[in-house]
């Protein structure tokens, strides 16, 4: 039996090998492209599964995708899929916290020095207005040795981002609602209001849910150090944006560092003209070590529940 598999863009096809011995398989031919909402809907009514890569799976999709029996989503957030609706129709959800972890990690700490040596202003320096009057106090910045870290939510990424900390010379403390730490990390619980209002930088790594909407608000931006950076690489809508900028503004915190956004892929002009920001696009997992594991791996879910076994990573609506 062939099966039928859509995949909403292109990802590496090293990692697509075993599976398209099972399957034909739709995908992009070019990189960054997606299927039109058109194509995906007359297609949809054909597709034994569907690896989504940041697009949308809705209910009316999952209502016409009569055959669909898995949705293997590429990457960790699952914010774009209508979970509850492809429970009710029976079909599994998967997502792939486990081969995300590093670059992540990697990612929040670049980020993190950037926005903490003013990396980017240094950087536009240097290519576009270079005085030559290069003194020891030019773009004066913050190193991160001996600062007291705060990191809200302390999974996968939370702890690696811990280690990276610690091999700086850091202090970590974290908050989490389960308390869960590694015995092996020097690191400290804090209550969640003594991590906005003790630490020198606050770092998140929490899913995007109902209450951990808009979790950093003006009343939450207020209490933070006036020397503190916000770091934000879990999901746009953790943070109020609008807020934010205005704290930014007002120098209520002393910079932010964002890979992700309310409202991406676009970004506020009022954002991208301050200085005291960090900017990335949601591309924490964008390394080619990472991307081949993904595709593996969400290949590797969609053939599992095709031999009639059962994946690893399965979702279900809260």
């Amino acid at each position: 039996m062939t099966y039928h598999v859509l995949i909403t863009k292109h990802i590496p096809d090293e990692g697509l090998i075993e599976l398209k011995e099972y399957s034909n398989i739709y995908m992009p031919e070019t990189e960054g492209k997606s299927f039109s909402r058109e194509e995906l809907f007359r297609l949809a009514p054909h597709l034994d599964a569907i690896i989504p890569v940041g697009d949308v799976v809705s209910a009316d999709f999952i209502e016409i995708a009569k055959k669909l029996k898995i949705i293997s989503n590429y990457g960790v957030g699952y914010d774009n899929l209508d979970v509850k609706a492809a429970n009710k129709k029976g079909i599994i959800v998967t997502n792939l916290p486990d081969v995300v972890t590093e670059s992540t990690a990697e990612l929040t700490f670049m980020i993190m020095l950037a926005v903490s040596r003013r990396l980017i202003e240094a950087d536009r320096y240097v290519r576009y207005g270079n005085d030559k009057n290069w003194h020891p106090f030019l773009f004066n910045s913050h190193e991160l040795f001996g600062k007291l870290l705060g990191i809200v939510g302390f999974g996968r990424i939370g702890k690696a981002v811990a280690r990276r900390a610690l091999a700086f010379g850091m202090q970590v403390y974290y908050f989490d609602i389960s308390q869960d730490r590694e015995p092996e990390l020097e690191v400290n619980f804090l209550t969640f209001e003594k991590i906005l209002t003790e630490m020198d930088y606050v770092t998140l790594h929490v899913p995007y849910m109902k209450n951990t909407h808009h979790l950093i608000g003006k009343k939450e931006l207020n209490i933070m150090k006036k020397s503190s950076y916000l770091i934000n690489a879990s999901r746009g809508s953790v943070v109020d944006q609008n807020a934010l900028i205005k704290a930014l503004k007002e120098k209520k915190i002393k910079g932010a560092a964002l890979e992700v956004f309310e409202t991406e892929p676009c970004v506020p002009e009022e954002l991208t003209c301050l200085p005291n920001v960090v900017l990335t696009p949601h591309m924490g997992t964008n390394t080619v070590e990472t991307n081949f594991k993904m595709a593996k791996e969400a290949a590797k879910k969609i053939i599992q529940v095709f031999n009639g076994e059962t994946p690893a990573n399965i979702i279900a609506a809260t």
